[in-house]
């Protein structure tokens, strides 16, 4: 039975095959990855008589498939068994045939390459046949032929061009695939042969990681916050940590964003975490330097001040050393220690890292010289009014109210 699996990621996949209502064969293949196909067997012995074999893949629903998704995860045969002569079942095939080998040209390619499959079938028993092969390449139709007369205990090489296609591909041959050589089932495990490679295409990749990117920090501006800004009297004080944002938002976009790219999820999901960790510290390093934000709450008219917005001021004014982690040389050194020798031997890799280094901090640069912080709601008590003797006094141990948006009224 043959299971392909779609969607994005890896998964467990269960599966069982049964005889009329018995399982005959059942197991778990770990670590399938969406996009690829899977082969599973079981062995039976024949019996006279109707008989009717049903596969399934998943069959008790772990992956929460809704009805509709399920209808193609059962399959039927129905098959008639007779009487064989003793000779008849006695006998073994006189010719086989073997996939040897499968190759390609390059085993980390880039999209469009014009690539060179090779698959090596060897034959073994007596006389000659017609051998048949079949190979199936992604993103082109199956390739099939025959080699006429082919004797017994020799081999021979199949070529086959490929243009290769973005992302984890899987080439899958086969030899003999209609059985017209009459192999028994357990004898034909060798007829099948499959080939795992990587096609790059890291200009693409870099572009979609770039979108990703100012789409994340897009969604983390409108819901960014300050919290834990001490008030006395005018002046706002905030340590570092003060401004709170959720950067996970940002790893999550560039990651969606490579994988649909066709981009490999450890390289999407390393490349997400470089920037989001370069975000984050730059985050944790922004303070609140003794600014001016409420002028009012130096003699405020009252026991205590309502919530009141800051005086807008430009980003740039806030200190963080972390800010040095996105300027383009740092961020593409972090992107690439974090990527590490997951991209050796990656043709375009460090172009294309460097590229989004540069753009991206660039646009942060740019970005954190005209944005202003706006509406950090500021409050806190008065515990000097005393009217009529002291009618004002300032705000002392004041607070801010936590307020998304501060840091949204420029587009990243």
């Amino acid at each position: 039975m043959r299971i392909r699996a779609k969607g994005h990621g890896t998964n467990d996949v269960q599966w069982e095959i049964k005889s009329g209502k018995r399982v005959i064969a059942k197991g778990l293949q770990r670590g399938v990855r969406a996009g690829r196909a899977i082969d599973v067997t079981a062995n039976w012995v024949a019996k006279t008589g109707s008989h009717r074999f049903t596969g399934s893949a998943d069959p008790r629903n772990t992956l929460k498939e809704s009805s509709r998704e399920r209808k193609d995860n059962v399959r039927a045969l129905s098959l008639r068994i007779g009487k064989a002569s003793a000779s008849a079942a006695s006998a073994a095939p006189s010719f086989t045939v073997k996939a040897e080998g499968l190759s390609v040209s390059e085993t980390i390619a880039e999209n469009g390459n014009d690539l060179t499959i090779r698959l090596k079938i060897s034959t073994a028993g007596e006389g000659s046949q017609d051998v048949s092969w079949r190979v199936a390449r992604p993103g082109a139709p199956d390739a099939k032929g025959t080699k006429h007369g082919v004797k017994a205990g020799t081999s021979f090489e199949v070529i086959v061009p490929w243009k290769a296609k973005t992302g984890e591909q899987r080439i899958e041959a086969e030899v003999d695939p209609t059985n017209a050589l009459a192999e028994p089932d357990a004898q034909r495990n060798d007829n099948r042969i499959a080939k795992e490679l990587l096609v790059t295409d890291w200009d693409r990749w870099g572009e979609a990681a770039f979108k990703g990117a100012v789409k994340g920090v897009r969604q983390w501006q409108s819901r960014a916050a300050f919290n834990g800004i001490k008030i006395m009297g005018k002046v706002a004080i905030g340590p570092p940590g003060v401004l709170k944002g959720s950067t996970s938002i940002i790893k999550g976009q560039i990651l969606a964003a490579m994988r649909t790219a066709q981009a490999p999820v450890g390289i999407a999901d390393r490349f997400g975490r470089a920037v989001e960790e370069a975000w984050a510290s730059w985050q944790r390093s922004v303070t609140v330097p003794n600014l001016p934000w409420y002028p009012a709450f130096a003699a405020f008219p009252g026991p205590a001040a309502p919530p009141t917005p800051n005086v807008p001021t430009p980003l740039v004014m806030l200190h963080s050393g972390g800010a040095s982690g996105l300027m383009p040389n740092k961020l593409a050194s972090t992107i690439k220690q974090r990527l590490g020798t997951i991209i050796d031997d990656h043709p375009g890799a460090e172009k294309a890292m460097t590229r989004f280094a540069e753009e991206f901090g660039r646009r942060f640069a740019i970005w954190r010289s005209i944005q202003e912080v706006r509406n950090v709601m500021g409050q806190g008590p008065v515990p000097t009014f005393k009217p009529p003797l002291v009618p004002v006094g300032p705000v002392v141990n004041g607070s801010v109210i936590p307020t998304p948006g501060v840091l949204a009224s420029k587009k990243f």
